[in-house]
C-alpha cells in the first residue's frame, strides 16, 4: 500500500476481521516447523525442500507474507526467520524488505 499502517482507518479491525489466526501463526512460525521437519525422510528430501523455500522467499510472492508481518507489526519476525533459514540453508536469502526495514529497528 502507497499509506503507513498508522494512516489506514480501522487497520487492526480489518486484520482481525480477514486473518486468521491459522495463517498468522504459519507466517510467525513456518521456519520453526521446517526447522524440525527437515531431514525426517519423506516424499520430498531436505534439499528440494529447502529449494522450494528459498524460490518463494526470491520471488514476488513473498511480498504477501512480508506485508501480512508489517500489519501484525511482526517484521522482526520475518527477519529472524530468514536468518534461520539461511542457517538452515546455507543460502543468503537477500530481501531488500527486511534488511532495509529492521536495519534501523534493530541496527
Amino acid at each position: 500500500s502507497h499509506k503507513a499502517n498508522d494512516e489506514v482507518r480501522d487497520l487492526q479491525a480489518r486484520i482481525y476481521q480477514r486473518v486468521s489466526l491459522t495463517l498468522l501463526y504459519s507466517a510467525r512460525f513456518w521456519v520453526k516447523h521446517l526447522s524440525k521437519s527437515i531431514g525426517e525422510g519423506g516424499e520430498l528430501d531436505t534439499q528440494e525442500i529447502l529449494d522450494l523455500v528459498c524460490r518463494f522467499l526470491k520471488s514476488t510472492r513473498s511480498l504477501y507474507w512480508a506485508e501480512l508481518l508489517s500489519l501484525t507489526e511482526n517484521l522482526p519476525v520475518g527477519r529472524d526467520a530468514l536468518i534461520e533459514f539461511e542457517h538452515l540453508s546455507h543460502v543468503k536469502v537477500s530481501t531488500p524488505i527486511f534488511s532495509a526495514k529492521l536495519t534501523h529497528t534493530h541496527g
